[in-house]
């Protein structure tokens, strides 16, 4: 069944305890699930966020990341950034995890900023 959802995006680049709001106003606009922007697994505010979505129940939950932003590239010909991409994409895992997102989204291979020289690289091994 088709559902209905919205990017936290729109109201903040950087989910943080200040948003807390947010997951209440998008079930309250309609929202059935709501993609929360992880910037950083690391700095996320887990458990305040978990505490959340159960207080306002009957919305389910998704995490996004641009992995990009911490050159987490997983597709990456160097050996060491694909790592560094795996490695963050399981911090990821265990946040979403946490929280009872049930999806990840975002790019999860690429870099934004060099994409086509990324691209090239690893579909042309030397």
């Amino acid at each position: 069944m088709f559902k209905f959802g919205v990017c936290t995006f729109i109201w903040t680049e950087d989910f943080t305890e200040k948003d807390m709001a947010i997951i209440g106003r998008a079930k309250s606009l309609g929202f059935e699930f709501i993609d929360i922007g992880i910037m950083d697994p690391d700095k996320f505010p887990v458990k305040p966020v978990k505490e959340k979505i159960r207080e306002v129940g009957g919305i389910e939950t998704l995490g996004l990341t641009p992995m990009s932003v911490h050159s987490a590239n997983m597709i990456h010909p160097d050996p060491a950034v694909r790592k560094g991409g795996v490695n963050f994409l399981k911090k990821m895992v265990d946040v979403c995890t946490e929280i009872g997102a049930r999806l990840i989204s975002g790019e999860m291979g690429s870099d934004v900023n060099n994409r086509h020289q990324t691209f090239h690289a690893a579909t042309n091994p030397a």
